[in-house]
Formats: C-alpha cells, sequence, structure tokens
C-alpha cells in the first residue's frame, strides 16, 4: 500500500457508520539522552477520524458524537493541560513536549499505520453553525506520514528478556 492508500483506509466511517481507526494520542516528553516518555495518554477505537493532505500541511479531525462526548471532554481535557504555558518547552531542562498520535487502519490492523508529530490542535464544529464536537490537529508534512509495520523489530523486542 501507498501512503494514499494508507491514509484512505484509515479515514471516514466502514459500511456500519463506525470509525475505520482505532487511535492513540499521547502527550510525552523528549528527554535528552533518554528514552521519550508518556505523560497522559488516550486511546479510541470508534470516533471518525478524517485525514487531509495538502501542498505542506495534513489536517487530521477527529469527530466525537456531540460536544458532551466523554470521550470528547477527556481529550479536550488533556490537550488543554498539554498546553499550559507551565508545561512549556524549557531549553534549560532539556525536556521536549510534544503530542504524538497513532492512527491504525482497521482493515490493515497490525500492518499499516499513521503517525504524527507535534501538531498545532484546535476545537472545530463538525457542522456548521454547530457546536464544537471535533478536535483538528494540523501537522507539518515532514512531521506526519504512513508506515509499515516492522515484523522483525516486533518479535525481536518481544524476545528480549530483562537482565535484573
Amino acid at each position: 500500500m501507498n501512503e494514499k492508500d494508507v491514509i484512505m483506509a484509515a479515514s471516514g466511517r466502514d459500511e456500519l457508520g463506525s470509525g475505520k481507526s482505532l487511535l492513540r494520542l499521547e502527550a510525552k516528553r523528549a528527554v535528552k539522552y533518554k528514552d521519550s516518555e508518556t505523560d497522559r495518554d488516550i486511546f479510541l477505537e470508534d470516533k471518525v477520524v478524517n485525514v487531509y493532505i495538502g501542498n505542506r500541511f495534513t489536517t487530521v479531525d477527529i469527530e466525537f458524537d456531540d460536544e458532551y462526548d466523554v470521550d470528547f471532554i477527556g481529550m479536550r481535557a488533556m490537550l488543554y493541560d498539554f498546553s499550559e504555558a507551565a508545561n512549556s518547552l524549557d531549553p534549560e531542562s532539556g525536556e521536549i513536549p510534544f503530542l504524538l498520535l497513532t492512527l491504525m487502519p482497521k482493515e490493515c490492523m497490525g500492518e499499516y499505520f499513521v503517525c504524527g508529530m507535534d501538531p498545532a490542535w484546535s476545537l472545530v464544529a463538525s457542522k456548521p453553525l454547530g457546536k464544537e464536537d471535533t478536535v483538528r490537529f494540523i501537522f507539518d508534512n515532514n512531521f506526519i506520514g504512513a508506515f509499515e509495520v516492522d515484523e522483525d523489530l516486533i518479535e525481536k523486542e518481544e524476545g528480549e528478556t530483562e537482565i535484573v
């Protein structure tokens, strides 16, 4: 599959009206010379995702049932917390905060995924004059892409044991 095929597989609704992707949003901190740490994450199975690739930016919309959807409220709270001034980049500490969004198309589960890092975000309405019920992420095209799952790497990591 090429990148556009994976994007198409991740976007929209299936024949039953459910979202075609699983998604995970992570608020992370990268620290120089260490693995990044996840501060908070959300995993969703049934939301409709729409991905649009433009010349310079890629837009990812995650639609919720309405403004009272518990998942929408949780994601909104996570994003507001992430965006507080206290959580800003601090060059002296060496910590770099970033968001990581992963989409796994259900039709090619375990084979391909879409991953984007460090987007701008906003809350928008899915319908004109409607209430905010959608989270919109805007990625620089250099920070989002479709990838094939590396089964050899997974097998290697599953086979490793920790020596204490």
